[in-house]
């Protein structure tokens, strides 16, 4: 669903957005995505999983995915900070309040150490390695010579830290 759902504007489940519709995609990438929807709703039917339950898994994994984006590419030591808003209206139900809070991400005093509201992870701090490749940011004459600068780059490994608190 993850591939698929980047194709359709993650189905809408980030930001209330529309879907976006299948005609507006290149052929092969809706043919490819038509694909895949077919065997997500059989897997969904093989496995006995309920429609909500699917997308609260999926809704989870859009969370993460966003998440480690912002670690990725924010600039910690400026202070950028982000919110990864709450699930949409569809998803909410009385009965799930974590489901319907939003998550707010903030850079620590700390080095490499960020704050969440509400805390998503089981253990604190929870410890992140973040392996990259660091490049000045430039414009590049090509493709191929973006590719072959960052080909060259070392690559290291950055530990993240990521802490719970009311208010960073």
């Amino acid at each position: 669903m993850h591939v698929s759902g980047l194709q359709r504007n993650r189905y809408g489940l980030m930001d209330e957005t529309e879907v976006t519709p299948l005609a507006e995609l290149r052929p092969a990438v809706r043919e490819f995505v038509e694909h895949e929807e077919q065997r997500q709703a059989q897997l969904i039917g093989e496995l006995g999983f309920d429609e909500r339950e699917r997308w609260l898994a999926y809704r989870q994994l859009q969370v993460y995915d966003v998440f480690s984006l912002y670690l990725g590419l924010a600039d910690l030591a400026k202070g950028e900070d982000t919110t990864i808003a709450a699930p949409p209206a569809r998803l909410r139900s009385s009965d799930d309040q974590q489901a319907v809070r939003s998550l707010r991400i903030s850079p620590s005093p700390e080095p490499w150490t960020v704050w969440c509201e509400p805390f998503p992870f089981t253990e604190e701090p929870t410890r992140l390695v973040m392996r990259r490749r660091l490049l000045v940011k430039k414009t590049w004459p090509s493709e191929d010579s973006f590719r072959a600068d960052l080909r060259s780059a070392p690559v290291e490994d950055v530990t993240i830290y990521a802490r719970g608190s009311a208010t960073p």
